[in-house]
């Protein structure tokens, strides 16, 4: 059920992206002032980006609900939502790659559970506080943005070394 769910959240999320109303959710975001000037709703666009998130976050509640026994107050740690936060900006917030990952890395997630990152809450933390002071200023791409910003530079030198090589003849 929870795979089913997952996927059906990542196939929903792909298709809004690149619908008419991805579009939209893009463009406010990137500017809504240039959004609202080319005769978009800002309004209406982020009530609807709203909603969707609350959809998600209500079948996340109930994914959690059929996890767990009982549902208390006990199991919504603000250490842990902070935690959380951190890793989506970590793993970047705009792309789908990062939503994946992020899931790996979190607590209980695949890679964390068998890779034993971060010791403990404490561990996580401070693994996440020091990413965010890397990440932070290099803008909101996370570490797929970084991944990114090296593969360009490889290509880059890999072309000028190929230019510089081939000379005249």
């Amino acid at each position: 059920v929870f795979v089913l769910a997952a996927a059906g959240a990542f196939a929903l999320v792909g298709n809004l992206r690149r619908s008419s109303v991805g579009r939209r959710w893009l463009a406010v975001r990137g500017n809504e002032r240039a959004a609202a000037a080319s005769g978009i709703d800002g309004v209406r666009t982020k009530l609807l980006a709203a909603a969707v998130s609350l959809a998600a976050a209500g079948v996340g509640g109930v994914m959690m609900g059929m996890l767990n026994e009982s549902v208390s107050y006990r199991l919504f740690e603000s250490d842990a939502a902070l935690d959380l936060l951190a890793l989506t900006f970590l793993c970047g917030v705009a792309s789908l790659g990062g939503a994946v990952l992020a899931g790996l890395l979190a607590a209980g997630g695949i890679a964390a559970y068998t890779l034993g990152i971060g010791a403990g809450a404490q561990g996580r933390s401070l693994l996440f506080g020091a990413g965010l002071v890397v990440v932070c200023p290099r803008g909101g791409a996370g570490i797929p943005g970084g991944f990114a910003v090296v593969r360009d530079r490889l290509r880059a030198a890999i072309a000028a070394r190929r230019a510089g090589s081939a000379g005249p003849e």
